[in-house]
């Protein structure tokens, strides 16, 4: 399998190594209608992303490995992220030998609110630098699952979605096992791995004096040190033996994955086509933005093709292809627009 390919490539470099693991790079959809660097979500749009903030509107969950990145050596391009890192440390709210949580002062509740996605400032992650526009995200080299394969939008729609959200499942799957496995290759003992139990009852607190120090023991203020030993330890794993990690949980997604890749293939056109299910529609001008599988994803149609759209309701694939085009319709049909009546 080819190592080189542009959409693998700009996944953190360990997930490269379990994503080359699990299937062949050459299938990941790139999406290039998803550029960061001219954010297509920023305009005068209602649905438009806050212009400092953007998709920055959620906090990650780093592993032990993740956060140890930034302390192995030395390195001027990962000062910005260890420096906030070290704050987080030295606060010890979610500071825990599998990593470092959400702080106790992020509005976790409102994140929920999908409404409030990419439009909130409050929401912004502790970790964006919203004024170096070249390198906004300060622990972008090892930024979690989500963070890696969250796009706005997708150059295969739904069936591109579906992707990034299987593969999503499959590294945090990853992130969860190796982080584990750390804990166990380095000897983290009973009493902390009880204080890790009692940790996660009380989510979001500043821990008391006495459970920190039970989490770390004789760790403790030795924390930077025991995540960079995370990441010598995952980093030193190719991929086949990291996922081996993982057992049946990893399995299980990688399998998954698979037939998200599957799900990319161009098949036959569907002998029936119907409208799909969940559609909004807002006017731009003297056209119509079609919003349906995902919101910040809409399909712009003029109003001549809506109304071609219309006419293919029930009939063959193969007159709607004759109507738009087969190229159209496969787009139409991915995004979900039309779908298949079986």
């Amino acid at each position: 399998m080819s190592s080189a390919h542009p959409a693998l490539e700009a996944l953190p470099p360990l997930m490269r190594t379990w994503a080359r693991a699990a299937l062949d790079p050459a299938v990941v959809p790139v999406e290039h209608r998803a550029d960061c660097r001219a954010c297509p979500m920023v305009g005068d749009e209602s649905d438009a992303f806050h212009a400092e903030v953007r998709c920055c509107t959620y906090e990650p969950v780093l592993a032990n490995f993740q956060v140890g990145a930034f302390f192995r050596a030395v390195d001027p391009r990962l000062e910005r992220g260890r420096q906030r890192l070290a704050a987080r440390i030295r606060e010890r709210a979610g500071v825990t030998p599998l990593g470092i949580d959400r702080p106790p002062t992020y509005p976790l509740w409102r994140a929920a609110d999908e409404e409030r996605f990419g439009k909130d400032a409050e929401l912004a992650c502790g970790y964006l630098d919203a004024s170096d526009e070249h390198a906004r995200c300060t622990v972008h080299v090892a930024r979690n699952a989500v963070c890696a394969t969250w796009f706005c939008k997708h150059t295969r729609g739904a069936h591109g979605g579906r992707f990034w959200l299987a593969l999503r499942a499959f590294l945090a799957a990853m992130e969860e096992s190796l982080a584990h496995h750390c804990l166990r290759e380095l000897g983290v003992g009973d009493e902390a791995l009880l204080a890790l139990a009692l940790e996660k009852d009380r989510p979001f607190q500043h821990p008391p004096p006495a459970l920190y120090a039970a989490l770390w023991g004789e760790r403790r203020f030795e924390e930077q040190r025991f995540y960079a030993e995370c990441h010598e330890l995952v980093e030193g794993l190719d991929g086949a033996s990291a996922l081996a990690v993982g057992g049946a949980t990893v399995d299980r997604h990688r399998r998954a994955l698979l037939a998200a890749v599957r799900a990319l293939e161009p098949g036959p056109l569907p002998d029936l086509v119907v409208l799909g299910p969940r559609t909004a529609s807002e006017r731009r001008g003297d056209r119509i933005a079609l919003r349906t599988y995902r919101d910040s994803d809409p399909i712009v149609l003029t109003t001549d093709e809506l109304e071609t759209v219309a006419t293919c309701e029930g009939g063959p694939g193969a007159a709607a292809a004759d109507a738009l085009g087969e190229a159209r319709l496969r787009v139409l049909l991915d995004h979900e627009v039309l779908v298949s009546a079986s």
